[in-house]
């Protein structure tokens, strides 16, 4: 696996309401990688806690199948350097992260 270090780096964010729950969240972002050089690993958003309030009115239930459970997805992956954070999460269904992981994330770290 390829590792990269993040040279530029450009974000946007929002304010985001579900079911009467407000948060910020990532809307896009635009990185240039370096793989010459190795970042610090992010964190996983697993960790996360600036969704938890949208989070807590969707379901998330991990037996759910993907199409109907939400995660907090991550515009940079963790092992490209993305952080667990409002900046680079935006809830998603599993399905929609698993789609995300096999068409974009995957691509890149295979490079």
């Amino acid at each position: 696996m390829a590792v990269f270090l993040i040279a530029f780096l450009q974000r946007a964010t929002e304010n985001l309401t579900i079911n009467g729950a407000t948060a910020t969240v990532a809307t896009s972002m635009t990185e240039t990688l370096d793989p010459t050089d190795q970042p610090d690993y992010g964190e996983s958003s697993a960790q996360a806690r600036d969704l938890n309030g949208i989070m807590a009115t969707l379901p998330t239930d991990p037996a759910q199948d993907t199409t109907k459970k939400f995660v907090k997805g991550d515009l940079l992956n963790d092992n490209l350097g993305g952080l667990a954070n409002k900046n680079n999460l935006y809830p998603i269904t599993g399905q929609a992260n698993k789609d995300h992981l096999n068409r974009v994330e995957s691509k890149i770290k295979a490079i």
